[in-house]
């Protein structure tokens, strides 16, 4: 049921804030591949783990997102 065909391509999305904590602090609560942090997410499932994991996400409005981690470096926070 999509309105358009699935694009095909890689995305990369990148936003910044101000945040008054600690770098630390935020990436515990954001960093997991599966966390809930975002308002207008309602569910996540996570398939497999580590590199190549796929998150199902499922949005307040009834939208699925499907998301491959391709890697994480914690050391970096990415």
């Amino acid at each position: 049921p999509f309105l358009a065909p699935p694009n095909g391509e890689l995305q990369t999305v990148a936003e910044s804030a101000a945040v008054n904590a600690s770098a630390e602090r935020v990436w515990t609560l954001i960093g997991p591949f599966g966390a809930m942090w975002h308002p207008l997410i309602a569910q996540i499932r996570l398939t497999g783990s580590g590199v190549g994991q796929l998150r199902t996400v499922e949005t307040v409005d009834g939208k699925r997102i499907i998301e491959r981690l391709d890697g994480t470096d914690n050391a970096r926070r990415q």
